[in-house]
């Protein structure tokens, strides 16, 4: 039996919440974010196809 991994629904601001308890900044916590959405760990959906989000 293989082990497949469980897609865990989380809003943006649980990942940001995560990964500012660990980082030293505001910076060091957006410069993450923004990788993790870059290499594809972190995939936004929202309801509407016009929103866009950015992290700076």
């Amino acid at each position: 039996m293989k082990n497949r991994a469980r897609k865990h629904l989380l809003k943006l601001q649980d990942v940001i919440d995560a990964v500012s308890r660990f980082a030293r900044n505001d910076h060091e916590t957006s410069l993450v974010v923004a990788d993790l959405i870059n290499r594809g760990f972190v995939r936004v959906h929202t309801q509407d196809p016009t929103r866009r989000i950015i992290v700076r």
